[in-house]
C-alpha cells in the first residue's frame, strides 16, 4: 500500500507541475508581441469579411490581464477610390472578455447586404 501512495503522490506532483508550466506558458504567450499581432490581424480580417471592405485601425491595445481589446479610430474603405477618405466608424471601441468565436458570430450576424458608400451616409 505504501508503494501505491508514493506512485499516487508522484502522479499528483507531476500534474501540478504540468498545470503550472501551462499557466506560465499561457501568460508568456498572451504577453508576447506575436500574440498581439495575431489578435490585431484576426480582428482586421474578421471586420473585412463582415463588411466586404478594407479596414484601417489606427490605435490598437490588448490588455492580456483582462483579455480586453481597445481600438482607436476605425476607418472602413469600400468602393471609393484611393484618393477619397473612408467611412469613420467611431472614435474607439472596446471589447472586453469576448472570445474570438463570439466576435466572429457577432460580425457574421451584422454582415452588410451591400457596401455603404460615402454618399449614402451624408
Amino acid at each position: 500500500m505504501r508503494k501505491f501512495g508514493r506512485v499516487l503522490l508522484r502522479i499528483v506532483a507531476a500534474l501540478v507541475l504540468l498545470a503550472a508550466a501551462c499557466a506560465v506558458t499561457g501568460v508568456l504567450v498572451f504577453r508576447s508581441g506575436w500574440f498581439y499581432e495575431q489578435v490585431h490581424r484576426r480582428m482586421v480580417v474578421e471586420i473585412e469579411k463582415a463588411t466586404g471592405g478594407r479596414v484601417e485601425i489606427e490605435n490598437f491595445a490588448f490588455d492580456w490581464k483582462r483579455l480586453e481589446i481597445k481600438v482607436g479610430p476605425v476607418v472602413l474603405h469600400g468602393t471609393e477610390s484611393a484618393s477619397e477618405r473612408g467611412l469613420p466608424s467611431g472614435m474607439g471601441k472596446s471589447g472586453a472578455n469576448q472570445q474570438p468565436s463570439m466576435i466572429m458570430r457577432a460580425t457574421q450576424k451584422k454582415r452588410m447586404s451591400k457596401p455603404v458608400t460615402r454618399s449614402e451616409v451624408g
